[in-house]
């Protein structure tokens, strides 16, 4: 039992981590990540068919 208590622990806290990472990248006014745009998509794509 020990052992799943500290395994949620772990994931408790790693998720507490990502969170203040998150909202320390919104206060900071950085960019939202939109991923690629479709152009950009194509792009990726046509060169992953000539690898």
């Amino acid at each position: 039992m020990d052992m799943v208590e500290n395994a949620d622990s772990l994931q408790a806290q790693e998720r507490k981590d990502i969170l203040m990472k998150y909202d320390k990248g919104h206060r900071a006014g950085l960019p939202e990540d939109k991923g690629l745009s479709p152009l950009e998509s194509t792009a990726a794509l046509i060169v992953l068919a000539f690898c």
